[in-house]
């Protein structure tokens, strides 16, 4: 979870290369764990989170709008899901944890504001700005996701 302003709106050029990371992990070469902003052309500047797989959930509204935004993902067993400012997105996303892969150097760095996919230096940069980031070590509640501001 964490709170998050976007200095301005996101590149309306659709590229990936346009995406704003909030947080980004790489536990291993085969698993990923993104909190980012969209550039994509259906969901611009909207917050979406993956965890295992490429299919990401959005949130119904742009969070570049230049307003403070507390955002807050869970993976389960199950599925991805994502709470923006208490309300609960209305599509979970399926998850098959992937297999661990092997382990190097990259592996072993968190992203924070920046990754969204990509682990070269200074890519996919956020330009804004993030509070109260918080990493909870279980999956938490649907009451618990929505209490958090």
């Amino acid at each position: 979870a964490a709170e998050v302003h976007c200095n301005g709106q996101t590149a309306t050029d659709g590229a990936t290369s346009s995406r704003r990371g909030i947080l980004a992990a790489y536990p291993t070469t085969t698993e990923f764990i993104v909190m980012m902003v969209d550039s994509t052309t259906a969901t611009l500047g909207k917050y979406a989170f993956a965890y295992g797989s490429s299919t990401f959930n959005y949130s119904d509204n742009r969070i570049d709008d230049g307003q403070i935004h507390t955002v807050c993902s869970r993976s389960t067993t199950a599925q991805n899901q994502s709470c923006v400012d208490g309300t609960q997105l209305t599509s979970p996303t399926s998850v098959s944890r992937p297999t661990p892969g092997t382990t190097s150097s990259v592996n072993q760095l968190l992203y924070i504001g920046r990754g969204a996919g990509a682990t070269a230096s200074g890519s996919r940069m956020l330009n804004g700005h993030i509070r109260n980031l918080r990493i909870w070590h279980r999956a938490l509640s649907d009451i618990q996701m929505k209490g958090i501001r």
